[in-house]
């Protein structure tokens, strides 16, 4: 009896020993983590945004700074002296005035007497002349009767006479012109429109011929001062026709003006290092003046097969990284040949790319990754 119950104590604790190891083992095997599934592993992969980006031509656009300054000014000097007896209501400083309009008048009476001696002076010498040419005629007339076979000699053919009458002709002739000349002088005039900055001429002024009573300049004159880099020297150069837009402020108001490349400076800035260039405008405006801050919008050279990057992906050290088919990193490093504050233009590889436009963790190339987004749509 006591050996039936022995072993069927044995049995029961056998049996609860096997069964307390299997709800241990049960217990722990509950405790391990489950393994990811491949759902999660996906997710779990840096994830970028992107932008597809082809090969284009692109031309170099750029802007700069510039001022507006005058080639060279022109001093208001008569040349003859007299009374003035108008000034032009435009011969005042900031009067603008068209080519060839009277700035002021000198009086006239002095120098049209003056004309009018010389014409008489021309009249009168002309008649010498006439005089001096029947005489000749008639002494050699003479002369040939009584010396059919010779030929006269100069002082019976009265050359010498004629020769000084008909260089007092001439004389009067060119004391006429210069007269006249001065008398067109009385009115004073300049050859170019342009805009007057200073003058000290008044009615009633006595002004001497070669003295300065103000200073003026031509609106063609007016040029745009530009400072630029070396690069940008480059691409303004390389161009073959270069679309140049002034911008300007005009009372509050925008302006916009066509310009041209007049000339390179001669050497660069020493302090900046940068080159001075100056533009001219296709047509001259009364607008711009002198010392006026201006921005000059420049496009350049046709850049050909390029890339136009955005902004954003350009990474640490000039890397452009791309997705390639199995969506994996590989990093790009194209040259750089604009930086603007809109875009990057890189020498592309003459293929379609699928660049990172989002920042990027401490990763390497090759690295699987999940695009969240394409910026270009495709």
């Amino acid at each position: 009896m006591r050996a039936g119950v022995k072993g069927i104590v044995q049995g029961i604790v056998v049996l609860a020993v096997v069964t307390g190891s299997f709800l241990a083992a049960s217990y722990l095997a509950s405790l391990r983590e489950k393994p990811e599934s491949l759902e999660r592993f996906e997710q779990i992969r840096p994830a970028v945004e992107t932008k597809t980006v082809e090969p284009t031509d692109h031309r170099i656009r750029f802007n700069a700074t510039g001022t507006v300054r005058v080639q060279s000014f022109v001093n208001i000097v008569p040349q003859v002296s007299g009374k003035v007896t108008w000034v032009s209501d435009h011969l005042s400083p900031g009067g603008v005035f068209e080519k060839s309009t009277p700035l002021f008048r000198v009086e006239r009476a002095d120098f049209l007497h003056r004309v009018q001696r010389l014409e008489a002076e021309v009249a009168r010498s002309e008649t010498q002349l006439q005089l001096q040419l029947a005489d000749a005629n008639a002494s050699v007339a003479a002369w040939r009767g009584l010396h059919p076979d010779r030929a006269p000699p100069p002082l019976v053919a009265k050359r010498p006479q004629l020769k000084e009458a008909r260089a007092a002709v001439k004389a009067a002739k060119a004391n006429l012109a210069t007269a006249r000349l001065n008398l067109e002088r009385t009115r004073f005039a300049l050859p170019f429109q342009g805009r007057v900055v200073e003058s000290s001429l008044g009615t009633g002024q006595f002004v001497t011929s070669g003295q300065s009573y103000g200073r003026a300049y031509s609106l063609k004159a007016l040029e745009i001062e530009i400072p630029l880099e070396n690069r940008e020297i480059r691409w303004l150069r390389e161009a073959r026709d270069p679309e140049l837009t002034v911008h300007s402020d005009y009372h509050g108001e925008p302006r916009t003006y066509r310009a041209f490349v007049k000339r390179f400076a001669a050497q660069a800035d020493r302090r900046t290092r940068f080159t001075r260039v100056y533009l001219g405008l296709k047509e001259p405006s009364t607008d711009l003046i002198p010392g006026v801050f201006v921005t000059v919008e420049i496009v350049g050279a046709l850049k050909r097969d390029v890339w136009v990057l955005p902004l954003s992906a350009l990474h640490a050290g000039n890397t452009v990284w791309s997705i390639d088919a199995r969506n994996r990193l590989k990093r790009l490093t194209p040259k750089i040949l604009q930086i603007s504050k809109d875009y990057v233009v890189a020498a592309g590889n003459g293929s379609m790319e699928q660049v990172v436009t989002s920042p990027l963790p401490q990763i390497t190339e090759n690295t699987k990754i999940r695009v969240l987004d394409d910026a270009s749509g495709k």
